[in-house]
């Protein structure tokens, strides 16, 4: 007997996109004031404060070590 499986419902984490960036997006990320690197999102997060927002956890290489730190938005853009 085959087995059946039900069409998927939600789309794969690599296509699933949260405000202006999606999982799996390279990006410029601001780590100080005068630092952009780049790096990919591994996470979209929904954080509570005052409004719902989203923060993205963006994975970074510097200086050799791998870095996973959650941003929010204005600390990000497009990498081009």
């Amino acid at each position: 007997m085959g087995r059946s499986t039900a069409p998927a419902t939600r789309p794969p984490s690599a296509l699933r996109t949260t405000g202006n960036y999606g999982v799996s997006q390279t990006v410029s990320v601001r780590i100080r004031a005068d630092l952009w690197v780049i790096g990919v999102i591994v996470a979209v997060v929904n954080v509570f404060s005052r409004m719902m927002g989203v923060e993205y956890e963006i994975q970074y290489t510097i200086d050799g070590v791998v870095q996973r730190q959650k941003f929010s938005a204005r600390d990000i853009r497009p990498f081009e």
